[in-house]
């Protein structure tokens, strides 16, 4: 298939694109680089009834030519069923984005996973010119999941894992986004309903010090197992509180350095007392004055 030039204006992005847009200056970059060298890879796209075209792959490069004023745009032009489309979206991106967050990859699975298990005995999902979108097609339906693992050479539960998070309300989700929840952690809070995960997020993550780690989560998965529903007391127990200040001691010389001293007394097992002595012993045999500094640092602990 050849690529042709279409009206920029006409193009829109698919409402279930599951990725998010590049940051601004991310797509200033891009949008140099195309008015440097062109646009390398033409756009994928499903012309629709009404003239216009859905966006299959390359919205981040439709939006960069936009930037550059650009009136027209080379794409694949595709003539495709819905689930077709679902894994041209998916799969370009999954395969040619640096990085994806993990709400995407899981929102990307599940809309193969969907389309394949409605695709049921068909075997005609097309493969594209642009982007070989999968060996995905002409192959006999197995069990969804694994088909999707296979053809992304990873672990059935690890698709199963980013699926989970495809449950969390999005407060949660993006936590998982920005690092602050560990997959796994938030893998255990979607098996919680949406009101539960909603008194989870207000009452242990919002203004914890601390993040909610996975020994935490499994714990209040399993109690909304056993109770189906949670209440502020339920959940008061996984509370972080304060066990008070701890003073860490971290002595500015060390025992390596002091073994290389001829001396017949045998060291102290305590830092500080190991410090004076080596003072005492300075004052001694050199005449010094002074002191040397112990630094000391003071931390909160949490539990």
């Amino acid at each position: 298939m050849n690529p042709r030039k279409i009206p920029l204006y006409r193009t829109h992005p698919h409402p279930a694109d599951p990725f998010k847009p590049y940051t601004n200056e991310k797509l200033a970059e891009l949008a140099a680089s195309i008015a440097d060298i062109g646009l390398l890879h033409p756009i994928s796209v499903r012309k629709e009834a009404d003239g216009t075209f859905t966006i299959l792959a390359g919205k981040n490069r439709a939006n960069a030519c936009r930037m550059n004023d650009q009136k027209d745009i080379f794409a694949y032009v595709y003539d495709v069923d819905d689930d077709t489309a679902a894994m041209i979206i998916t799969d370009s991106n999954l395969k040619n984005r640096d990085r994806l967050l993990p709400s995407e990859r899981g929102f990307a699975y599940r809309m193969q996973l969907e389309a394949l298990k409605r695709q049921g005995k068909r075997n005609d999902l097309l493969n594209t010119d642009e982007e070989p979108t999968s060996d995905l097609v002409g192959q006999k339906l197995k069990v969804s999941r694994d088909l999707v693992a296979t053809h992304h050479k990873i672990g059935t539960q690890t698709v199963r894992r980013y699926l989970r998070l495809t449950y969390l309300i999005p407060e949660l989700l993006e936590q998982v986004d920005v690092e602050k929840l560990s997959l796994y952690a938030g893998v255990d809070l979607s098996y919680l309903d949406a009101p539960s995960q909603h008194l989870v997020y207000t009452q242990l993550i919002l203004g914890s010090p601390t993040p909610l780690d996975i020994t935490k989560s499994a714990r209040i998965k399993q109690l909304f197992k056993k109770h189906g529903t949670f209440t502020e007391d339920t959940l008061a127990p996984f509370r972080f509180q304060s066990r008070g200040t701890t003073e860490h001691i971290t002595p500015l010389i060390n025992r390596k350095m002091l073994k290389s001293l001829a001396t017949d007394v045998p060291l102290p097992e305590s830092d500080e007392e190991l410090i004076n002595q080596f003072i005492a012993f300075l004052r001694e045999k050199y005449n010094a004055r002074g002191s040397l500094e112990i630094k000391r640092e003071t931390r909160e602990a949490y539990y």
